[in-house]
């Protein structure tokens, strides 16, 4: 009785299905008279059709930076080995706070319970163009050791060198694969060429 009841169901179903796909339903209707609304205000149907391409576009590019950032995982060689130090405040009992930079300093000096210490502090650049706005890059500072604590090697050129963290020692600045494709076309030559940063000039590395 109950496979009985079952299969009258599926031809009930069936026969629903078919009315609304049929040519006089609802759905099928509405759809046409939403194509001949369109075809008679062009110019409103080419904005919405700009609306729809920019909020895709804005979209996809929001989750492929996403992607990128926090989906896919870190390149560092040994990960299982690298672990980040944050600060702690005893008084206000706040967590994973950002070291100061003389207690960095002091770190980088004085302990000896890792292989390899380095730090990064995140910073916002202006890069500069002759005859245009300057972009807003996020960048950051980081010590000598910090490519040896990620492993990761470059692509072009060299890391920073020791005598390049003096006072008074070259300015230099090495781009990340997304810039370097992005504002120089992955001009391989750009290694050895001063860009402007901060209105600065560095030199690329």
């Amino acid at each position: 009785m109950r496979q009985t009841t079952r299969t009258f169901g599926s031809f009930v179903g069936g026969g629903w299905l078919r009315r609304q796909l049929a040519v006089g339903a609802d759905a099928v209707r509405d759809a046409v008279y939403g194509a001949r609304t369109l075809l008679k205000a062009p110019g409103f149907t080419a904005i919405a059709l700009l609306v729809f391409a920019v909020g895709i576009g804005a979209a996809t590019a929001i989750i492929s930076v996403a992607d990128a950032l926090f989906m896919r995982p870190i390149l560092i060689v040994h990960p299982e080995r690298v672990m980040t130090v944050w600060q702690y405040n005893k008084e206000t009992g706040a967590e994973r706070l950002d070291v100061a930079p003389g207690n960095a300093i002091d770190w980088l000096a004085r302990t000896h319970s890792f292989e390899t210490l380095a730090v990064a502090e995140p910073f916002i650049f202006n890069l500069n163009f002759a005859g245009r706005e300057p972009d807003y890059l996020t960048g950051a500072r980081i010590s000598d050791q910090f490519f040896g604590v990620i492993g990761t090697p470059v692509l072009l050129g060299r890391t920073f060198l020791p005598q390049e963290y003096s006072r008074g020692g070259p300015r230099v600045v090495i781009l990340g694969q997304a810039l370097w494709t992005a504002r120089f076309g992955g001009d391989p030559s750009i290694v050895g060429r001063t860009i402007s940063l901060d209105g600065r000039p560095r030199t690329s590395r």
